[in-house]
């Protein structure tokens, strides 16, 4: 079903590539991200841009750039990203966040890549973090605090199995690996066999996204791309990570723009439900670690700023917790339905 892209004799990429960007009401990031892309070693790409609803000067700044503009006010991440897989043309389609900055070298080493390696479904490349994000942020803060210190070598050294500096790995506790998140990762040597790749910074033959129904939206906020990815790969799918392929992350911490801690907290805790394949009782107390980590890195937060909402987070996951067991609990009722022929 995947085969090898097309190139010319001179061995110049001639596949057509979609890059899909979603945004709202980020229009100095989507400039940000445009110019980027419009500034590619690769051209003749076709850029396509989601827009949720943006009430700023985002329309402003699409009419500056030649892509194509769709408006869907949905409020669901996986169901955007999809719509704007299928209204795409490309062959290969790569996706990038508005808040994002990709190397000028990007797109043409997503499509050189997949054409070297035809096995391959999917590449992606370090999403090196500009500015402070939340958890990157925290490790950055253990430096100077015994606390932290401590809630930093348990998580390492327990959840993450003591490889959270490696590419793009997940544990069966529901932990990630950090390492592509750092610049570090761009001077690793070859290609890397990785777990999953970042809905941030990945290109994906078109034919294989499609086949595997996209994103799930079950995951309507976060994991959606993770869960991609551990579908795929359990199928025998191939994808890696190409440490040239590098994204700039400008992570934007404007609360007006970002999904709220009770979205997230159902999202992960679903995703938990779904994924975290325990074994046995050692992954088993990893899980359950993370997870009471997970609640007091809430609780920290919400001390640290003030802002109650991330007390949130806890209860969300309750909430990912419940449904996750609603929709299993359907689903064996009909799969037993099925076998009886009552169905």
């Amino acid at each position: 079903m995947w085969l090898p892209l097309n190139a010319t004799q001179t061995n110049q990429p001639q596949v057509l590539v979609s890059v899909i960007i979603i945004t709202k009401n980020r229009s100095d990031d989507l400039n940000r991200c445009l110019k980027s892309l419009f500034d590619q070693t690769l051209k003749g790409f076709e850029a396509i841009v989601v827009d949720g609803g943006s009430t700023d000067n985002t329309m402003e700044i699409v009419k500056r750039y030649p892509v194509r503009l769709f408006v869907d006010k949905t409020k669901d991440l996986a169901y955007v990203r999809n719509l704007g897989a299928k209204k795409a043309k490309g062959e290969v389609l790569a996706f990038l966040d508005d808040d994002a900055r990709a190397d000028r070298q990007w797109l043409e080493l997503a499509v050189s890549t997949l054409q070297e390696k035809p096995f391959l479904a999917a590449v992606g490349g370090p999403t090196i973090i500009i500015g402070k994000q939340h958890m990157l942020g925290l490790y950055a803060d253990s430096k100077g605090s015994f606390f932290l210190a401590t809630f930093r070598r348990i998580y390492e050294a327990v959840v993450a199995e003591n490889k959270l500096f490696e590419i793009c790995k997940f544990f069966n506790s529901g932990a990630f690996s950090i390492g592509s998140s750092f610049e570090w990762s761009s001077k690793i040597t070859g290609l890397v066999e990785v777990d999953y790749l970042s809905s941030c910074n990945f290109a994906v033959k078109r034919d294989a996204f499609l086949a595997f129904g996209g994103f799930d939206s079950i995951f309507p906020i976060t994991h959606h791309d993770t869960d991609f990815f551990l579908r795929i790969k359990e199928k025998g799918l191939k994808f890696i990570f190409n440490p040239r392929m590098i994204v700039f992350h400008h992570v934007n911490q404007n609360v007006n723009t970002r999904p709220n801690s009770l979205e997230l907290g159902e999202d992960f805790a679903f995703f938990y439900c779904k994924h975290c394949h325990v074994g046995n009782i050692t992954d088993l107390l990893r899980l359950i670690i993370n997870i009471n980590m997970l609640n007091a890195f809430s609780v920290f937060q919400a001390t640290k700023t003030g802002n109650l909402r991330w007390l949130y987070w806890s209860l969300g996951f309750l909430k990912g917790f419940k449904r996750f067991v609603k929709v299993a609990g359907f689903s064996a009722r009909t799969a037993t339905n099925l076998r009886q022929g009552k169905l």
